[in-house]
């Protein structure tokens, strides 16, 4: 039994490790026209470098010796957007991939390609992110980079759009009924002191509910105007959940992709989605 134990460990010691898969990120290409958009050729290859550096099976290369290659070739960042130089400086540094990528906009909507490339190949596979506003950064780039794991790596699940704000529908609907539930109370209180003030026989008692009842006025109209917002907010929460915004990913009807089983073995694979 304890010889079988023995065996059984040593094969799975003797198993192949996943391999690694060596990946470049370069500098994306703002091709909107808007200044203000330049500062993200950097941060969507920043943003994707934390993203994809979840999977224990891509190594990152570091963006700075993507940069002393380019500087020794004469080239930019922007420039890998060419599948042959990408491949040409890929092998330079000894990455098996190189992502690239452009950023446009069309009308208000903001849109991310990223490419990745095959370095031994030169076989590409694109993925897109799009949102209806620049704000949206962080959450297109965790969509793109989960994506793009996926591609290299075959492990995850690929998704295809991720809603961008859930509205509080719930926190309003209970402000509501809180609201007016007070505005209740607080109104049977009211007609209560009207009451006593219309039926008080002493001079004094007709002060003393006069300012009461004036207060519990105030109050209670102060609460149904609050619960009215309430109430207002509760719809327009509703009504936007209906029709949430989202960060699309485009998929094609083919979805090829590249994947390393273990070391040494290339997997080179179509999948179909319906």
């Amino acid at each position: 039994m304890k010889s079988a134990l023995w065996i059984a460990l040593l094969g799975l010691l003797s198993l192949p490790a996943p391999a690694q898969i060596t990946v470049a990120i370069s500098d994306f290409q703002n091709r909107t026209g808007k200044i203000y958009l330049d500062t993200w050729e950097q941060q969507v290859p920043e943003f994707l470098k934390s993203e994809l550096s979840r999977s224990p099976d891509i190594t990152l290369l570091e963006r700075r010796d993507l940069k002393a290659i380019l500087d020794e070739q004469t080239l930019t960042m922007s420039g890998l957007v060419d599948t042959a130089t990408a491949q040409q400086v890929g092998k330079l540094l000894g990455a098996q991939y190189v992502i690239t990528g452009t950023i446009t906009q069309v009308a208000s909507r903001i849109r991310i390609d990223a490419k990745i490339i095959s370095v031994a190949t030169g076989k590409s596979v694109s993925e897109k992110a799009e949102a209806p506003d620049t704000k949206y950064l962080s959450e297109m780039a965790e969509l793109l980079g989960n994506n793009l794991r996926f591609q290299l790596t075959g492990s995850g699940q690929y998704r295809h759009r991720r809603a961008l704000k859930k509205y509080p529908t719930p926190y309003f609907l209970a402000g509501t009924a809180v609201t007016l539930a007070a505005a209740l109370i607080v109104n049977n209180s009211f007609h209560d002191k009207q009451d006593e003030y219309r039926s008080a026989a002493a001079l004094e008692d007709f002060d003393s509910y006069y300012d009461s009842a004036n207060r519990l006025n105030k109050a209670r109209y102060a609460l149904f105007t609050a619960a009215g917002i309430c109430a207002a907010a509760t719809l327009y929460c509703w009504i936007r959940n209906r029709s949430p915004e989202e960060v699309i990913a485009a998929q094609p009807p083919l979805l090829p992709y590249f994947s390393h089983r273990n070391q040494g073995e290339y997997f080179l694979g179509i999948r179909i989605r319906f």
